[in-house]
């Protein structure tokens, strides 16, 4: 925290940089939160960190106030950005380029969202967890080696995991720590990700990486208007 960015952003064409820092860093989701004075239309811009490298591109920004111009900064002052991780960025626009959409790793559990470690609340039937052994009741201590920190990392872990992957789980049941395989299941995009009593692991695609997608989508169209309009030019 507190390294500067520098966002190199576009408002009706006009190239508009802005620098900013980061304040804080979001391992659970998967995100960065920068301070920076944005234009609206900064959505999708990429983020450099101080040695020039681009750590992501901007996911959420702010709306302008009613009746302003997208022009102008929301602000005067800095304001919160949210990033997404250029790791996170590269997987996805790996796999839409590969074959045109993303599945994710499916576990079929639903936790409490407010417990560690996890406590698993409900498990579907015939569903990963549940040929692996894990019942509600059970708190999932690791996950393919690495510590659970919370319910969203427990998720990201398991989108994360390819599908047909088999991997190991730490599981506390009472006083008894167990350990059990469990052969990951896939999903594609645009599947249910929450239910109304918890979350349901790894059940589809996150927010951010439905933006991600559109934003992918809408830079694909500039790029072929482009090439079109530079075939047509003398």
């Amino acid at each position: 925290m507190g390294h500067y960015t520098f966002v190199l952003g576009n408002a009706f064409g006009q190239l508009l940089p802005s620098i900013g820092s980061v304040y804080e860093v979001a391992e659970g989701e998967d995100l960065i939160q920068i301070t920076s004075s944005v234009y609206p239309s900064y959505g999708g811009a990429p983020v450099f960190d101080s040695s020039g490298r681009v750590m992501g591109m901007v996911w959420a920004a702010p709306l302008f106030p009613h009746g302003g111009s997208s022009l102008q900064p929301v602000s005067d002052q800095p304001t919160s950005v949210f990033v997404i991780p250029i790791n996170r960025a590269r997987r996805v626009a790996t796999h839409l380029i590969e074959s045109g959409h993303m599945t994710y790793g499916w576990l079929g559990v639903e936790v409490d969202r407010e417990s560690h470690p996890v406590l698993v609340t409900r498990v579907a039937k015939d569903g990963p967890a549940w040929r692996s052994g894990i019942r509600p009741g059970d708190h999932i201590v690791t996950y393919n080696g690495l510590p659970v920190a919370g319910p969203y990392h427990l998720e990201r872990l398991v989108m994360e995991t390819a599908p047909g992957d088999s991997v190991p789980i730490r599981v506390r049941r009472e006083s008894i720590t167990m350990s059990t395989q469990a052969l990951v299941s896939g999903r594609e995009s645009g599947s249910p990700v929450t239910h109304p009593n918890g979350q349901l692991v790894g059940m589809g695609v996150s927010p951010a990486e439905q933006e991600l997608f559109q934003k992918i989508q809408t830079l694909e169209r500039e790029l072929g208007r482009l090439r079109t309009l530079t075939q047509k030019s003398p």
